[in-house]
C-alpha cells in the first residue's frame, strides 16, 4: 500500500472541543439570565394587571352604587306618585288594577 502524505497540518481536537464548551457554557448562562428576566417582567406585568383590575374593579362598583341609589330613589318617588294617585281617585285605581288583572290572566293562559 502507498502512503498518501498531504502537506495539510491538523490542530489539536482537544483545544477546540474545549474551546466550544466555554462557548456553549457562556451561551446556556446567557439563556438562563434571558430566562430570569422575562421570568420577572412576567411577574411585574402580572401584578400590573391585578392593580389595574382592582382599581378599575373600585370604579364600576362605584358607578353602580351610583346607579342603584337613583334607581331606588325614583322608584320611591313612583311608589308615593302611585298612593297619592290611589288615595285621590280609589274607583279608577280599582278599575285598572281589575282590568290589568284581566290582561295578565288572558296573557299567561298562552
Amino acid at each position: 500500500m502507498q502512503n498518501i502524505q498531504t502537506d495539510k497540518s491538523y490542530k489539536p481536537v482537544d483545544g477546540t472541543i474545549a474551546d466550544l464548551g466555554q462557548k456553549l457554557s457562556a451561551d446556556v448562562s446567557d439563556v438562563r439570565e434571558d430566562l430570569n428576566s422575562l421570568k420577572e417582567n412576567v411577574s411585574a406585568l402580572g401584578q400590573h394587571l391585578k392593580d389595574e383590575a382592582c382599581a378599575k374593579t373600585s370604579e364600576l362598583k362605584d358607578l353602580a352604587s351610583e346607579k342603584l341609589e337613583g334607581v331606588m330613589k325614583r322608584g320611591d318617588e313612583s311608589l308615593k306618585f302611585l298612593d297619592d294617585e290611589v288615595k285621590a281617585n280609589p274607583r279608577s285605581a280599582i278599575a285598572v288594577a281589575f282590568a290589568a288583572g284581566i290582561l295578565a290572566n288572558f296573557l299567561l293562559r298562552r
